[in-house]
């Protein structure tokens, strides 16, 4: 079965309903487990079908322990596993070209597509591994046009991004697992609240011996607003997540 996670945290239900319609358009035997941190359970009734779990932590618990919450329940059911944020949507069969992506090759543990924003633009979103300057790089307007080989190198930009190759990391926007894989390495690590996780996962998958593939052939559409580059409370919570990034992988 194909399971994928979203989790919620007042979320703007527009932009939500394309996620959770874009998932059930999915022709595959699924399920999509809502996991809601918001206080207030309001989504429950918003979103009601055969294929959907509803869960209402009662507080917001953070993103990677929200996504760890049906662990137990993936390590059953689950043969593929898609984190999804809530403001991603895609098409009826990118999913199953990403799984077969994942069975026709050796040793891939996460898979993702190429990321646009909604008016087709190019996202960012696959990287390196960071060093403590990519963050000044991507956050300091000017800065990468001075250093524009580091920056290209650093996000893959100095190469064909036409092509299937494998990476060091892939946003968590949209993660495609095989399962396994994600239950061997404990999902997410729960000491981030928010931001840095999905590169942390990315390393996770790599200690235990496996690829992450970025597959640019099917295209996932993402809003992605960087509340963190526009709320001081969020910074705060991004500066936090690197640090401790850091301090854990010892770079």
């Amino acid at each position: 079965m194909l399971t994928a996670a979203i989790v919620l945290y007042n979320n703007n239900e527009k932009v939500l309903r394309q996620a959770v319609d874009s998932f059930l358009s999915v022709p595959l035997e699924k399920r999509l487990y809502l996991v809601d941190n918001s206080e207030t359970d309001a989504f429950r009734t918003c979103f009601v079908s055969d294929e959907i779990t509803y869960i209402h932590t009662g507080k917001n618990i953070g993103f990677g322990k929200g996504h760890n919450w049906i662990l137990e329940e993936l390590e059953a059911k689950s043969k593929f596993h898609l984190i999804l944020n809530p403001d991603a949507y895609f098409e009826p069969n990118t999913i199953p070209q990403l799984i077969k992506e994942i069975v026709n090759r050796d040793k891939v543990g996460i898979i993702a597509p190429k990321i646009l924003y909604p008016d087709g633009s190019f996202q960012l979103s696959i990287r390196r591994f960071p060093k403590i300057y990519d963050f000044f790089l991507r956050r300091i307007p000017g800065i990468k046009n001075i250093f524009k080989d580091t920056f290209k190198k650093g996000n893959y930009l100095n190469g064909p991004l036409d092509k299937p190759m494998n990476v060091e990391a892939v946003s968590g926007c949209f993660q495609v697992f095989d399962t396994n894989v994600f239950t061997k390495i404990k999902g997410f690590d729960e000491r981030y609240f928010m931001y840095m996780e999905d590169l942390d996962i990315c390393r996770k998958v790599h200690e235990a011996g496996y690829n992450v593939l970025y597959y640019p052939l099917v295209t996932v559409y993402h809003h992605s607003a960087y509340d963190s580059k526009k709320k001081p409370k969020l910074l705060l919570i991004h500066l936090s997540s690197i640090v401790k990034y850091f301090i854990k992988w010892n770079t």
